[in-house]
């Protein structure tokens, strides 16, 4: 089967993409020769032998493959690669050796051998994410790295990657790490991805000096104080067990527009309410246990919060508010609460006594 083109000459991206199983084997690619191709998409199915695109196509800097065997392919120029669910099997993985000009490859979900893995010393960028992996030993060797993904490879407990300095971006979620020593020399981190690992222990982050992102979603922690020192712009702890946020000196982080902390214990929620960029933090959890505020008056600085969920423990109204009937008084609350963007609010027994006792007295005066 051969593709035909109209005769002109195009430059950019081209896609082959979704043949059905009986379609007939692409045999040429010669229309293709007058065309200034640097980035190439071959969909699932496609019937080609990739030795056909070497061949023709040489301009190309990056090439999506799916579902087709690699070996024949050869391209000296190629500088990304992406082979994401390709099925790839142990031969096809050596191949990628020859690939000398590589900065960035993606092999994300095929389960494979990664030793040859460390013969591509030029690359940048390099995503494993979900590829079974338990070691991860030839990747230590790959200096020029800056952004890893090794997420999803949950039977990795052991990073041995500091010597990988250049790094700047670095994605471990849900990789059961146990310890984090080797983190704590990669200094050049900017973005680190360390949710739902059992890592409680997060000390040895103090030393990321230039990190202005950090995930620690679902690791099992009771305190963040190893934080306090970090400039950060985004910050996200939930679905942990932490209970204060004091020692987290949210105060000084001025530069923090990202925060997310729901599903914690927070007990000085106000605490949050008092950072410039409150408005832009995901603070409220959508389960049963909802934020407490300590003060009502801090209420008024929830007005551009959506969906706000929230208990109160004191209530600091005037006087003439509380003379109301318990029911008047709620609904002076929830009143005011609708203004400011407050969806719902729960009154603890021991406020709702305090007006009852004020009604009580004031009956008899």
């Amino acid at each position: 089967m051969t593709l035909k083109y109209k005769d002109k000459i195009l430059e950019g991206n081209l896609e082959i993409g979704d043949w059905n199983s009986g379609d007939p084997e692409l045999t040429s690619l010669d229309f293709l020769q007058k065309l200034n191709i640097s980035t190439l998409t071959l969909g699932k199915n496609i019937n080609i032998k990739l030795k056909l695109v070497s061949q023709t196509i040489t301009t190309l800097k990056v090439m999506y493959i799916f579902n087709i065997n690699i070996d024949d392919l050869e391209l000296d120029n190629l500088e990304d690669l992406t082979l994401i669910n390709n099925k790839l099997v142990t031969t096809q993985t050596k191949s990628l050796s020859k690939f000398k000009s590589l900065k960035a490859l993606n092999i994300s979900i095929n389960f494979i051998d990664i030793t040859y893995i460390r013969n591509l010393s030029g690359i940048t960028k390099l995503h494993m994410e979900l590829c079974g992996l338990k070691t991860i030993e030839s990747i230590g060797s790959l200096v020029n790295l800056q952004d890893l993904n090794l997420s999803r490879n949950s039977e990795i407990d052991i990073l041995p990657l500091s010597q990988l300095v250049n790094l700047r971006t670095l994605d471990i979620n849900d990789c059961g790490l146990k310890s984090l020593s080797a983190i704590g020399q990669l200094i050049n981190l900017k973005g680190l991805v360390l949710s739902y690992n059992p890592i409680s222990d997060v000390t040895i982050l103090q030393d990321l000096v230039n990190i202005t992102s950090l995930e620690l979603a679902g690791c099992g922690l009771v305190s963040v104080f190893a934080l306090r020192a970090l400039d950060l712009e985004r910050l996200d702890i939930s679905c942990n067990r932490i209970v204060h946020l004091e020692n987290l000196d949210l105060h000084n982080k001025q530069k923090l527009v990202d925060f997310q902390f729901e599903q914690n214990f927070i007990q000085n929620f106000e605490l949050v309410l008092t950072h410039k960029n409150y408005d832009k933090f995901n603070i409220f959890s959508f389960d049963q246990k909802q934020p407490e505020i300590n003060d009502i008056n801090l209420a008024k600085q929830l007005r551009n919060v959506e969906n706000a969920n929230i208990a109160v423990k004191q209530i600091n109204f005037k006087r003439k508010i509380l003379k109301q009937t318990v029911l008047n008084a709620k609904s002076k609350i929830n009143a005011f609460l609708s203004r400011a963007k407050v969806n719902q609010i729960q009154f603890t027994t021991k406020i709702v006594q305090n007006i009852q006792r004020t009604n009580e007295r004031d009956s008899f005066q």
